[in-house]
């Protein structure tokens, strides 16, 4: 049996905020939450920028209207590919770990939370 990928309640959802919060980012879909703990980074064609760098917090914010073409949980990373065609990874490596974790995803009120 597969295991369901709850980052498939993202797909064709609109990026509605981008929240940052003492030292990790929110990504808001209309209610849903995607918690970036391990520093995210945004690939815009060949350009590649990493949170907290100069211009990543514009790159996230230009997010913000984009639609969700594609989510995954992968072994190395979380990947979210947007209509816009700018690519958000959170990297899932032992060097990239807060606390002992990577991500949360938050789907709902009273709903379960995803963490990795």
């Amino acid at each position: 049996m597969t295991e369901k990928n709850p980052l498939d309640e993202l797909l064709g959802e609109e990026v509605s905020a981008v929240s940052f919060v003492m030292d990790y980012v929110e990504i808001h879909f209309h209610g849903r939450i995607l918690r970036c703990i391990a520093h995210p980074l945004i690939r815009r064609g060949a350009r590649e920028i990493r949170f907290p760098a100069g211009g990543s917090r514009d790159a996230l914010c230009e997010l913000i209207g984009s639609r969700v073409a594609r989510a995954v949980a992968g072994a190395a990373a979380i990947e979210v590919d947007f209509s816009s065609g700018d690519r958000l990874v959170i990297p899932l490596g032992p060097n990239d770990q807060r606390g002992g974790e990577w991500a949360h995803f938050l789907s709902g009120e009273n709903k379960p939370l995803a963490v990795w």
